[in-house]
């Protein structure tokens, strides 16, 4: 397996401030001093290497491992989902809809996940952008559900926001929050949010407070392509994955692919019914 998550001197954010109030010391989000001392001494206790890195040994024993996972669309070809499996890769979103009529040529993909034993949903790209009112994403709702042949024990489906309207970023909100209490009306698991930065700042900044309020409170998948996540979430405070790189080489996929971090003891959340 290539990619391996860990924490170390230096480092800093929400997965630091996981691992400290596990640790049961101060969780200021910051990998210090006294962090590495509390890693190597808890390395001690359970006869692990003590190196001070809270790495993937670590992470597990303290209940708070960070799995590794994809997204894939057309874009990616075929993919040999046995080798991408044995490759560490535990979960996977497929690009299933978009709009109101878009449907992927590679919705089968999903049954390939699932039959080598992966954890797999699907994502809808939304289109606010195409027509005013929220009977909009009713519409883009009711051709997610009625194409995903969804199962049970799948992941919760994703909202892939990157589009919106330009003048309204208080309607690309509710449209938002629409779309998604449609979704969990009708299957009984609420999407996770897909966005970044560009969008934030583009499309929701300018929303009334009221509504900021509402979708902060959504489950975040943010896309940030670095080796620590460190730019503002506003209006969220914390993300349950992390899409962080575009370039990603995975046993399986030919050319490169979107890997992700689903946080820290958090595969579960991914999984909940409302």
């Amino acid at each position: 397996m290539k990619y391996k998550f860990s924490m170390r001197h230096g480092d800093k954010g929400q997965e630091v401030k996981r691992l400290q109030a596990t640790l049961g010391i101060q969780d200021d989000g910051v990998f210090g001093t006294q962090t590495e001392r509390a890693v190597k001494e808890y390395q001690t206790q359970k006869g692990l290497k003590v190196d001070g890195i809270a790495g993937e040994q670590t992470l597990s024993i303290l209940g708070i491992p960070v799995f590794l996972g994809i997204d894939v669309s057309t874009w990616n070809g075929d993919i040999e989902w046995k080798q991408v499996a044995e490759d560490g890769v535990k979960f996977a979103y497929v690009k299933l809809t978009e709009g109101r009529t878009y449907i992927s040529t590679r919705k089968r993909e999903i049954d390939k996940a699932r039959c080598e034993g992966l954890a797999v949903g699907a994502y809808h790209f939304a289109r606010p952008d195409t027509d005013a009112g929220l009977r909009d994403a009713v519409a883009e709702a009711k051709h997610f559900i009625d194409v995903y042949d969804w199962h049970t024990n799948d992941l919760r489906p994703v909202l892939d926001m990157e589009k919106g309207m330009k003048t309204d970023d208080s309607y690309n909100i509710r449209w938002a929050l629409r779309f998604c209490d449609e979704v969990e009306n009708a299957i009984g698991k609420r999407p996770l949010i897909y966005t970044a930065r560009f969008y934030t700042q583009a499309y929701m900044e300018q929303a009334e407070d009221s509504l900021l309020y509402e979708i902060g409170k959504e489950d975040l998948w943010w896309a940030e392509y670095s080796e620590q996540q460190h730019k503002p979430l506003r209006p969220w405070s914390e993300w349950k994955v992390w899409q962080f790189t575009n370039r990603g080489e995975i046993s399986g996929i030919k050319g490169s692919v979107d890997l992700n971090w689903c946080a820290g003891g958090q595969l579960g959340a991914l999984f909940k019914t409302a």
